[in-house]
């Protein structure tokens, strides 16, 4: 373990801010609903990187370095989705949501192989999550 260096590098995207949206619901009959949510924010992105290296029987030297930034920030969802309403007071909905964070901090190159001064080159990314969400809900 003392000839084994491990390296770890965590970047904290903190977002503060406001946050907003509309949602539009068309009942087609038998049942049936189609829904759209739109949502968006501004915000603070208050960015704090850790970088560290130390030997892997965690004695030794250590080297390590943490910095704290502040951008602007935006977020943007859209989320289509049909609803069910098999009996009075029972809902079943089927989504799918997507969502972009605008200008938030990321890697290209999360290693720094220089030991003095670990300073991984960061970017201004757009960072997108998608996926399937399924609901039922029972309304008393």
């Amino acid at each position: 373990p003392i000839y084994v260096g491990v390296y770890n590098n965590q970047i904290d995207n903190r977002n503060y801010g406001l946050w907003a949206g509309l949602q539009q619901e068309w009942y087609l009959g038998w049942g049936i609903a189609l829904m759209l949510n739109l949502n968006g924010g501004g915000f603070l992105d208050v960015v704090k990187t850790m970088v560290d290296y130390q030997r892997g029987d965690r004695g030794g030297p250590e080297n390590k370095r943490s910095r704290t930034m502040e951008q602007a920030a935006a977020q943007l969802q859209v989320t289509p989705s049909i609803m069910w309403y098999p009996l009075e007071g029972v809902q079943v909905q089927l989504a799918y949501d997507w969502f972009v964070f605008f200008n938030q901090k990321a890697y290209d190159q999360p290693v720094d192989f220089n030991y003095s001064s670990l300073t991984p080159p960061n970017r201004d990314a757009a960072l997108f999550f998608n996926g399937f969400q399924a609901t039922i809900a029972f309304i008393f």
